[in-house]
């Protein structure tokens, strides 16, 4: 891969026209083809806000399932730090489906808040001790109630307003919003799947930022159709998944996995000159340039060299999503932030037909 950053190598290369070792050869016609340079600045700030919202059944009829839900909560946080990488941005509550009151637990959360908060890359925090550890703390709400339970409310009462005690803050209308619900049976709520689904929707701007999962019995041993569940998780399309008590419950998490891809798309450069073809790959010639915003308001600007010639930060071509897309990625090293608005400024060399980036 070649990345040279020298502006009289462009100019050069642009004068010396059908001369130049990278011109394309002479055509069939006896007309020579040229070369410019194309110009396009990215914007790469990606928001991977998630609040994630657990409604758990907490009456006698999750008891079957009790010990497998409990020993996948650790998976579960796990899952969630994974999934949002460097840049674990999330709030995660706990409701009860019986709509009684949570007990009084020391899950090293301050009393004002009954929700996790880790926010601008994991430097801001209101938990002491370990995410995993607070997650299945907060997560242990018992199987003492007496059924049946109304976890459709329970998700309405969390998004009251105004917020019931505790949760003013956690949701915020620029994150996505997934709500877990883990049941033993259907549920018994007053409301509709179509009033609870009309109730998510209206939190977000967009209807594909609100996801919902439900980890439900189905055809486990001793289980029960839920056709409440699997009626609200059709309501949101791609954004909804029924999973089984009995299997591996972490995997109510899918859905903000298929989020978070689908946000996260490589930036794409189009029509870029091959100033090799002898070598594998595409060879370009192109330059990249930096500006980042710190959240004290500095900027600054940084010319960045490939990662084949230096460390980071640096560029790197990856695979990109269709054959004519040549796709890159920058490595910034350890300590940045992807929560910090950064803009790339990418000038290369392309064939002058069709040279749009």
């Amino acid at each position: 891969m070649v990345g040279r950053t020298g502006a009289a190598l462009v100019m050069a290369v642009m004068v010396a026209g059908c001369s130049s070792s990278l011109t394309p050869p002479t055509c069939s016609n006896g007309s020579c083809g040229s070369q410019t340079t194309v110009t396009k600045t990215f914007q790469q700030s990606y928001n991977r806000m998630v609040d994630v919202l657990f409604v758990v059944d907490d009456t006698e009829t999750i008891a079957p399932w009790a010990e497998n839900i409990a020993a996948a909560y650790p998976a579960m946080a796990q899952a969630i730090e994974r999934m949002l990488g460097d840049a674990p941005n999330v709030h995660v509550g706990f409701v009860r489906a019986s709509r009684r009151a949570v007990p009084t637990r020391d899950c090293g959360t301050p009393p004002s808040e009954s929700f996790l908060r880790r926010e601008r890359c994991g430097s801001i925090s209101n938990f002491s001790g370990g995410f995993v550890d607070a997650f299945t703390c907060l997560a242990d709400l018992g199987a003492q109630a007496s059924p049946p339970g109304q976890p459709f409310q329970a998700a309405r009462d969390v998004f009251a307003q105004p917020p019931p005690a505790g949760w003013d803050g956690f949701l915020r209308r620029e994150a996505a919003l997934l709500v877990v619900f883990i049941a033993g049976r259907d549920d018994a709520s007053a409301m509709s799947a179509a009033d609870l689904a009309a109730v998510l929707h209206a939190q977000k701007d967009y209807p594909e930022k609100v996801l919902v999962s439900a980890v439900v019995p189905g055809d486990c041993p001793d289980g029960e159709p839920t056709p409440r569940f699997t009626e609200l998780a059709q309501l949101f399309g791609g954004g909804g998944q029924i999973s089984r008590t009995c299997d591996n419950p972490a995997d109510a998490l899918s859905p903000i996995f298929g989020w978070i891809q689908g946000i996260i798309v490589p930036p794409c450069l189009r029509s870029l000159l091959d100033v090799d073809p002898a070598a594998p790959g595409v060879q370009v010639d192109c330059t990249f340039q930096e500006t980042s915003l710190s959240p004290g308001g500095v900027t600054t600007t940084t010319a960045l060299a490939s990662c084949d010639t230096s460390a980071p930060p640096c560029w790197r071509l990856i695979e990109g999503p269709d054959p004519t897309c040549t796709a890159f990625q920058i490595d910034r090293g350890a300590g940045w932030c992807v929560e910090t608005p950064t803009s790339t400024r990418v000038e290369c060399l392309a064939a002058a037909s069709g040279a749009t980036p």
